[in-house]
């Protein structure tokens, strides 16, 4: 069992290691696999860095050196908010609450992505756009499935429009949780179903 952890661990590294140079990831965004998803906008990502040093041998010859360097953490998705679920927050599952965080789930969980920061939310989450291998950009594909609420954020304001767009064409196509005549925001259900410490 431990050969084939070991194994898979190289595996995934080499992996990861040649995935950053296939995409050519740009320095403000870090690769990583999705370890474990929570309502569909809460995301615990295994985040991976590379780092090269050159190394010059007393005969003249070079070395590249790399170190990889890995981080377990939740991050929370930007510009989106998805239905909430029971958690140390919450005391009730929002309708479409455990269906969209099962199909994130079933979708994203070990799959690699990039992610892209922009600070950090009230719980101290960092706050990022997610994008899958092939560079769709996960955030807007959630307004697009009608998974989401579109929120105010940092993004570029031609970004926001998109979004915005995306989420209108939803709910006038009653995807997702627009199919519910008196949807919910989760921002109301967060206030009317918190839990008290």
């Amino acid at each position: 069992m431990k050969i084939k952890q070991t194994f898979l661990s190289i595996f995934l590294s080499i992996f990861l290691f040649h995935l950053c140079y296939i995409i050519n990831a740009q320095s403000n965004l870090t690769m990583g696999i999705v370890k474990a998803v929570h309502d569909g906008d809460s995301y615990k990502i295994q985040t991976v860095k590379f780092d090269t040093t050159k190394i010059i041998k007393p005969n003249g010859d070079t070395i590249v050196a790399v170190t990889q360097t890995t981080a377990v953490e939740w991050f929370r998705l930007v510009h989106v908010d998805c239905p909430e679920v029971i958690s140390n927050y919450i005391t009730a599952n929002q309708e479409c609450g455990v269906e969209i965080g099962d199909s994130c789930r079933l979708l994203l969980k070990g799959k690699p992505v990039r992610i892209q920061r922009f600070g950090k939310d009230v719980y101290g989450r960092p706050l990022i756009r997610l994008y899958l291998v092939d560079g769709s950009d996960w955030n807007l594909e959630l307004l697009k499935r009608g998974w989401a609420w579109y929120i105010p954020g940092p993004l570029d304001s031609a970004t926001r429009e998109t979004y915005k767009k995306i989420r209108d064409k939803a709910r006038k196509n009653k995807r997702g949780l627009w199919v519910s005549v008196r949807p919910i925001a989760p921002s109301v259900w967060r206030q009317t179903h918190k839990r008290v410490r």
